[in-house]
């Protein structure tokens, strides 16, 4: 999967430690205390994504030994083919605290 083969760069540039083990969630209607509905996205999961749910798909790595995190991720909805990214922000990186 392409979940896996990013792993495997990330693993593969010493930072495997920074790695979650989920990379999204679906997208409903929820209200605190979270935004994140089940199912979760993991290596695994039974759950099949099917055409025009709503998703949100991430990167996060969290370096507890440097305190440095970083964290994108796009809103889309799966389409047959390639997912509709509904996500209207720039891609370049915001850098807090440096």
């Amino acid at each position: 999967s392409r979940r896996d083969q990013l792993r495997e760069v990330i693993v593969d540039h010493g930072y495997e430690r920074a790695v979650g083990n989920a990379c999204g969630y679906t997208m409903g209607a929820v209200w605190p205390p979270t935004w994140m509905e089940k199912p979760m996205f993991y290596t695994r999961n039974p759950t099949v994504l099917r055409e025009n749910m709503t998703v949100f798909n991430m990167l996060h790595l969290n370096d507890m030994e440097t305190g440095l995190m970083m964290s994108l991720g796009e809103q889309v909805i799966i389409r047959e083919g390639e997912p509709e990214v509904i996500t209207h922000v720039p891609r370049e990186p915001v850098i807090v605290g440096a």
